[in-house]
């Protein structure tokens, strides 16, 4: 515990502190930024105005909690960016990775998620802080945490895939040619033949029955998925060095599963509670080894603005405008 509270201290809470309401800021008064934004302002009012809804529990709570206020949805929008970036925060102060992680969590575009798919994405940030009650062996406190978050996002549940996942060890060699055979067929088209079915056995919402959601959107080659492959066979050069096998484990099935069905939008958003672990991840390879962490910083950088030029509305978040920029909407 000493050792912690010191590792901890290293950090100067003020600049700590000032970064972190920046960042808040920065998120909370957006405008219009994100593919799902309508949606939540449309849910918010249908809570407004009693009408029938089928959001979780907690997040409907902070809805009601802004039901009759002035700011409205706004609100909304600010609670969750203060606890989604406190947890975030949290998770990097502990690991004595805060700049590393803020770039990771750029360049990896977990922000960009955060803005958009606010209430999964706060369900991963949490997941995030948690995974290590799996390295502690802590199974019972994991599941408990793992069904509260269902309160907020009911994909939580399949949070509980960690727990198996984490015992699965294979050998660095393995893993890649796992991975690299698993993207060799993706391409090849083969997981859609056994994508159908598989999405036929998962407990999804109502709404998405018989929807084109159900069904392989065909999209073959994708330089996002392209990208996660190049951070995920680096990660793996260095395994030895972040040494934390566990957390590999969980990664790496994760991964599998990401390019097996990567087609099938509904299994990516489960499997990215596990593939976001990269953040963390790649966090840890800098601080342990800066010499081969600056050079995932580089290529990581280089992929972004690539991404960004190739895709420049990943998860609707360009172009940027805030609560000043334009007239607010009313409901």
């Amino acid at each position: 515990m000493l050792a912690r509270k010191t590792e901890v201290s290293n950090y100067n809470p003020v600049w700590t502190f000032t970064t972190y309401i920046f960042v808040v800021i920065f998120w909370s008064i957006r405008y219009k930024i994100g593919y799902d934004y309508n949606g939540y302002v449309f849910g918010f009012k249908l809570i407004r105005h009693d009408a029938h809804n089928m959001l979780e529990p907690a997040y409907y709570a902070i809805n009601w909690i802004f039901k009759d206020s002035a700011i409205g949805y706004i609100g909304v929008f600010a609670v969750m960016s203060i606890i989604c970036y406190y947890f975030l925060f949290k998770l990097f102060i502990r690991e004595r990775i805060l700049t590393y992680g803020l770039f990771f969590s750029l360049a990896f575009q977990l922000q960009f998620m955060a803005a958009n798919q606010i209430r999964q994405c706060f369900v991963l940030i949490v997941f995030l802080n948690i995974v290590h009650l799996l390295e502690e062996k802590k199974i019972w406190t994991f599941v408990k945490w793992s069904l509260c978050l269902m309160l907020f996002h009911i994909s939580a549940i399949f949070l509980l895939l960690a727990i198996p996942f984490s015992k699965v060890r294979f050998s660095r060699l393995f893993w890649c040619i796992l991975l690299l055979g698993t993207y060799v067929v993706y391409l090849a088209g083969f997981f859609r033949l056994i994508g159908n079915k598989l999405m036929s056995l998962l407990p999804l919402y109502e709404r998405y029955q018989n929807t084109s959601r159900m069904e392989a959107e065909q999209t073959g080659f994708s330089i996002v998925m392209l990208f996660w492959i190049i951070v995920a066979l680096y990660l793996l050069l260095y395994k030895r060095t972040i040494d934390r096998p566990v957390l590999f484990n969980i990664y790496f099935c994760g991964m599998i599963f990401y390019c097996a069905f990567f087609e099938y939008h509904l299994i990516t958003r489960v499997m990215v509670y596990f593939t976001y672990l990269n953040v963390l991840l790649a966090g840890i390879l800098c601080k342990r080894n800066q010499r081969d962490g600056l050079a995932l910083i580089v290529i990581s950088f280089i992929a972004y603005l690539l991404l960004c030029l190739k895709i420049p509305n990943l998860h609707g978040i360009q172009p940027y405008q805030t609560l000043f920029q334009e007239k607010i909407e009313r409901v």
